[in-house]
């Protein structure tokens, strides 16, 4: 029987991109349960850069409104 995301993350935890592919795997996962593909530095510390450069996004575009 093959893992469907709902089987893997029962608990709508944050979710990553398996960048080997491409599913949405749980973020405290180490390794895709898909392709068995081990996550860069783990699928906490992607998760973490992702929400860091989301939060520099928004940061700047207020920044950028507010000087207009």
């Amino acid at each position: 029987m093959v893992a469907t995301p709902k089987d893997i993350n029962p608990n709508n935890e944050p979710t990553v991109i398996c960048p080997e592919c491409g599913l949405p795997i749980p973020a405290s996962m180490e390794r895709c349960p898909y392709c068995g593909i081990r996550m860069p530095r783990g699928c906490k510390m992607l998760a973490i850069r992702v929400a860091v450069a989301v939060v520099a996004v928004i940061t700047a575009i207020v920044l950028l409104v507010t000087l207009l």
